[in-house]
């Protein structure tokens, strides 16, 4: 099995997501404000600025968007139908980024976008 190098694949993700021209500059400071108290392991790291880049790429400013419903699900809807086996991640990072980002108080917006995307199902059979 190969041994991954986390820190060097963190890094790589974070230079990926600040070098994306298609997310604003709201989104990547809104972005770095968050790192700053995210401190979960290299490989945990990855995952969510991979996911918060497909979810920021949508927004055109993350902090004004997630108080209005209709942007939000705008949002969801679009990422629902572009990546329907990530979504349930994407989800669950964009929740936690949105709560963080919003002094720990997950918005209205987001929560009421949510409820209207069915949760995929897993369809491992681990019985």
């Amino acid at each position: 099995m190969a041994a991954f190098d986390y820190e060097r694949i963190a890094k790589k993700a974070k230079d990926n997501f600040f070098s994306d021209d298609e997310i604003s500059k709201e989104n990547k400071n809104a972005v770095k404000g968050f790192l700053l108290d995210y401190h979960e392991s290299p490989a945990r790291k990855h995952i969510v600025l991979n996911h918060l880049r497909v979810f920021l790429k949508k927004a055109k400013n993350i902090k004004e968007d997630m108080h209005n419903e209709t942007a939000m699900n705008a949002i969801y809807r679009a990422i629902y139908k572009e990546k329907p086996g990530y979504f349930e991640t994407i989800r669950n990072v964009s929740k936690m980024f949105c709560r963080r980002v919003n002094d720990e108080i997950l918005p209205d917006a987001v929560r009421k976008a949510l409820k209207k995307i069915p949760k995929v199902q897993n369809k491992r059979d681990l019985s």
